[in-house]
């Protein structure tokens, strides 16, 4: 199963995965620095932050999430 950047974000500040909470999550990226993004190295299930730059100039280490929601509860 593919994981999605919006459920990445919710395990990494171990929240309930639902659409308050999603915008919860982004909110406290966007605080930390819009220079950071959720990413993994091997595992889609074990997110972690790094910075933007070493997403791109690493593209084979650090892998990034889809951007769909995965959210279909309607909440």
């Amino acid at each position: 199963m593919k994981m999605t950047r919006d459920q990445a974000l919710c395990i990494f500040y171990e929240l309930k995965f639902t659409k308050k909470n999603v915008q919860l999550a982004k909110e406290k990226l966007a605080e930390m620095d819009e220079q950071y993004d959720v990413c993994y190295l091997t595992d889609q299930t074990a997110p972690m932050l790094a910075p933007k730059t070493q997403l791109t100039d690493h593209p084979s280490v650090f892998f990034s999430y889809s951007s769909g929601t995965g959210i279909n509860d309607g909440k």
